[in-house]
């Protein structure tokens, strides 16, 4: 994905993961939420940091900055608000 942003050393640009609308298995719909554990894909990366594009990372509840590049909404998180990269 091209992104015309290049964040900073230590920052991270990121794109929320949010669940699906899913279905019960009596037929009932639960609506989309976002994912509890603020899971996020790595778009673009500062200086550095390139071996995570493209992973999904965890972060924490408070952070991050609402961002909007060619309308859409991305989140911009310092390296320290990362709890973790999942596997």
């Amino acid at each position: 994905m091209s992104v015309p942003f290049t964040p900073m050393r230590g920052r991270l640009l990121v794109q929320s993961i949010i669940s699906k609308e899913q279905k019960t298995a009596s037929g009932i719909i639960v609506p989309a939420t976002e994912s509890p554990d603020n899971k996020a894909i790595v778009i673009r990366v500062g200086e550095g940091m390139e071996s995570i594009i493209g992973k999904t990372i965890s972060y924490r509840d408070d952070a991050g900055r609402l961002v909007r590049i060619q309308g859409k909404e991305y989140l911009l998180l310092f390296e320290n608000d990362l709890d973790g990269i999942y596997e």
